[in-house]
């Protein structure tokens, strides 16, 4: 249908008219300025009141958000294999069957203990929720904000749901900066 072409009646194309009479063309050289400033507002009301609760404050000067899918920071060949699933992972946490609070726990101390191993690609698979009564996995709710408290954040330079090969949707990407010697917690 989308393909097809409308033929219009004389009375389709009046009312047309009449609807389209009192439009006004907009310059688009102002109506980007006026645009850009609009945006830049909106982003900041955005960051102050996020629903993740990262406790942000007017007066913080670095604020380190971890942005999920950001590939900003990711070569190309590394956003090309992320793409079509060939990453290679150095490290697996399955969480599958995990309480909240172990799962919390264990996913602290996963991260913890991959950058003092000097790991970079993690994989961390929190499970869909398709045999939970409500179909939404509490683990994977959880995930992002618990990715937000962890005290060692700025270390994290990516995240993101995994390919479908490492179990899509119930399943993340964590991909941590290079380690210098002295950054490594022991």
């Amino acid at each position: 249908m989308d393909d097809e072409k409308y033929i219009f009646s004389n009375s389709d194309l009046t009312i047309w008219q009449k609807e389209i009479k009192n439009i006004k063309k907009i310059d688009l050289k102002t109506n980007l300025d006026t645009q850009d400033s609009f945006n830049k507002r909106f982003e900041v009301k955005k960051l102050t009141q996020n629903k993740y609760n990262f406790n942000l404050t007017q007066n913080s000067k670095k604020i380190n958000v971890i942005k999920f899918g950001d590939q900003s920071n990711l070569n190309r060949k590394l956003r090309s294999n992320i793409a079509k699933g060939i990453i290679i992972v150095d490290a697996e946490l399955d969480l599958h069957g995990c309480s909240t609070n172990n799962a919390y726990n264990k996913l602290i101390n996963f991260l913890n203990d991959s950058i003092s191993q000097g790991y970079r690609k993690l994989l961390i698979i929190t499970g869909k929720g398709v045999n939970s009564p409500n179909k939404v996995s509490i683990i994977k709710k959880n995930f992002f904000d618990w990715i937000q408290t962890w005290e060692m954040q700025a270390n994290l330079l990516y995240i993101d749901y995994a390919h479908k090969k490492h179990g899509g949707d119930g399943a993340f990407y964590g991909f941590l900066k290079k380690q210098s010697y002295e950054n490594i917690v022991d």
